[in-house]
Order: structure tokens, then C-alpha cells, then sequence
């Protein structure tokens, strides 16, 4: 089964912020997601935000945003 391809042909994926291991964001579902992502390779937690299949913002659950995109922040929905 293939991974999802977001739009512009492009395939979901991040690094986690702890370990730098890829996370494969490839389903339908964090096309548009703002929500916790976990990490397979180390387990840590990750609050996750992506608008129109771009990572927009990330950061520790519980933590200040350590990438913020577009819309700079973690918790708000997008416009």
C-alpha cells in the first residue's frame, strides 16, 4: 500500500525533534491535523500542526513551539 501523497505530489514526512528520525506523516488524516504525533524510534511526543499537507508548526507536548510556520504557533486553527 502506498503512503499518502499530499497535495503537489509531495509525501508527508518530519524529523522528530528529539532523535531526527523520520515520522512518516503519509494519510489522509494530517493533511489538515493539529494534534500529538509520536515517535516510533524514541517515543517522545510531539504536538503536530500541518495545513494543506505542510508541517507547519511542531514542538514537545507541553512545550513552546520548536519549528513554527505559518501560522507561528501551536493551538490555533488555521485561517
Amino acid at each position: 500500500m502506498d503512503g499518502h501523497v499530499a497535495k503537489g505530489g509531495r509525501t508527508m514526512r518530519m524529523a522528530c525533534i528529539v532523535c531526527s528520525k523520520e515520522v512518516n506523516l503519509d494519510h489522509v488524516v494530517f493533511e489538515n491535523y493539529n494534534g500529538p504525533v509520536k515517535c516510533f524510534s524514541c517515543g517522545s511526543l510531539m504536538e503536530v500542526k500541518t495545513a494543506q499537507g505542510v508541517v507547519d508548526a511542531v514542538a514537545l507536548l507541553g512545550e513552546a513551539a520548536i519549528y513554527a510556520g505559518k501560522t507561528g504557533s501551536i493551538g490555533e486553527s488555521a485561517a
